[in-house]
């Protein structure tokens, strides 16, 4: 398999950086980017430039050991893996250890010591490196390099920045490699996005805070509630019926709730929580690739380490201050499906993000999903409050006096809610996610907001769409 040019760009900084001794590096990957595959590039250099080294991948979870082992054997065919989680103890001879942090964080290295002194280690590597500024992670760290002061780590992540307003810098000094998402969505790596927000009537004022993120119990109680749940499966069987969908929930009682208001609209869909058996969430894509399974509904579990290609929308029910969490959910869809490395854009070119704002979200500080792709929080992106169709004439018009980097223009819920009933449209917003206003004002007069445009000029766009200079 051939790398992209942005996986080789990743890895050939990183080699860089360790020789010339800048050992603690972070490479800052969208979700659906290839990590794991960038992560295999980099233990098969480092085995091959340095005989007798092993390598040292850590993460959080089991899905995330699994994949990057799968990574790791099929690029490097002729090495050995194994595994340090719990009573689990990788074998001293395997050229690569995937340690659980829970273990090796809360242990010590002493577990590692078993398998390789940090001397024998050539490269770490650590998956979802946006917890690294965690006591476990910490302490890993500064034990590896205790004992081997040179030792080269590198961190992968899609999202750097933190709710808690930790600085992942403070571990991971350098930025070896950063790829930008709308870049890979322009270069037909990764799916379009179309965004939906969502205006139900839940309120978010008061919702108490812990570690940088709402509550879960408080904000259960606030958005876990019938017409917000109803609201969810109605969008889904009128306009992606039979498709595959995600659905990410508060906690486990929302999912649960989410699992039975959806069944009872007839739509097959499985709750995944952390109570879920491990042989059901083994078999999870089997039942979903047969057609068992339309609808996934998660809390955290499935926000790292699952892939979904066929994922063609993402109900997005859990609100959060988080950046990391929401670049996840999204993530999520974004994934291309691909034949002998060809994108099978007849099965999908672009997945639908509906984005529930709740009554005062931005006030207490909620994540919009257009944040994720660099739009300011205080921009609302949409193509006009009463727009119910938007000829692509004018969206093109649009696109040109405003110069918008607009990667699916069609997306309004002209584009994707034909069937959508009157009551429902009234509370939908369309949204186009990949629109980038740089700023938006009050003009002198009037309480519209006007948009900049060309040589000085500002356009407002009412709610049919006409452009007003």
């Amino acid at each position: 398999m051939e790398p992209r040019y942005y996986q080789q760009e990743c890895h050939d900084a990183v080699v860089k950086n360790v020789a010339e001794n800048k050992t603690r590096n972070l490479c800052v990957e969208p979700t659906g980017s290839g990590k794991s595959f960038i992560m295999a590039m980099l233990a098969k250099t480092f085995l091959e430039k340095y005989p007798g080294k092993k390598i040292l991948y850590i993460s959080h979870r089991k899905e995330l050991d699994t994949q990057n082992a799968e990574a790791f054997l099929k690029l490097n065919p002729t090495k050995t893996a194994g595994f340090e989680k719990a009573r689990n103890k990788c074998p001293q001879d395997r050229d690569a250890m995937f340690a659980s942090i829970q273990t090796v964080g809360k242990e010590g290295i002493p577990r590692i010591l078993t398998w390789a002194h940090p001397s024998e280690i050539g490269l770490v590597m650590i998956d979802e490196a946006h917890h690294i500024t965690a006591a476990t992670y910490r302490r890993l760290c500064e034990g590896l390099t205790k004992l081997n002061p040179s030792i080269p780590i590198a961190g992968f992540t899609a999202s750097p920045e933190r709710a808690d307003k930790e600085d992942i810098g403070d571990v991971l000094h350098e930025l070896a490699h950063e790829t930008d998402l709308e870049e890979l969505i322009e270069a037909g790596y990764l799916a379009n996005i179309a965004g939906v927000t969502v205006k139900p009537d839940s309120d978010l004022e008061g919702i108490a805070s812990t570690a940088g993120d709402f509550e879960e119990g408080d904000l259960e109680r606030r958005v876990n509630n019938q017409p917000r749940n109803a609201l969810a499966a109605r969008l889904y069987k009128e306009n992606h019926a039979g498709q595959k969908a995600m659905v990410f929930a508060v906690n486990k009682l929302h999912a649960y709730d989410l699992e039975l208001v959806f069944q009872e609209s007839g739509i097959k869909t499985k709750a995944i929580t952390e109570d879920t058996p491990a042989k059901e969430r083994d078999n999870l894509k089997t039942d979903i690739r047969s057609g068992k399974i339309d609808v996934v509904i998660s809390v955290a579990t499935l926000t790292e380490g699952f892939d979904l290609p066929e994922a063609q929308s993402i109900f997005v029910l859990r609100p959060t201050k988080s950046p990391v969490l929401i670049s996840q959910v999204i993530g999520r869809g974004l994934r291309l499906i691909w034949e002998n490395n060809e994108a099978r854009l007849d099965l999908k070119s672009r997945c639908v993000i509906y984005d529930f704002e709740d009554l005062n979200a931005a006030e207490v500080g909620a994540k919009r999903c257009a944040s994720v792709l660099g739009i300011p929080q205080e921009v609302d992106v949409q193509m006009g409050k009463g727009a119910t169709k938007i000829s692509p004439e004018e969206i093109s018009a649009l696109r040109e006096l405003i110069n918008f980097v607009t990667l699916n223009p069609l997306a309004a819920i002209s584009a994707i809610g034909k069937k959508t009933s009157e009551e429902l449209k009234k509370l939908l917003l369309p949204t186009n996610l990949l629109e980038r206003i740089k700023t938006t004002k009050t003009c002198e007069g009037t309480n519209l907001l006007w948009t900049p445009g060309p040589h000085d000029s500002h356009i407002l766009q009412l709610a049919k769409g006409e452009l007003v200079t």
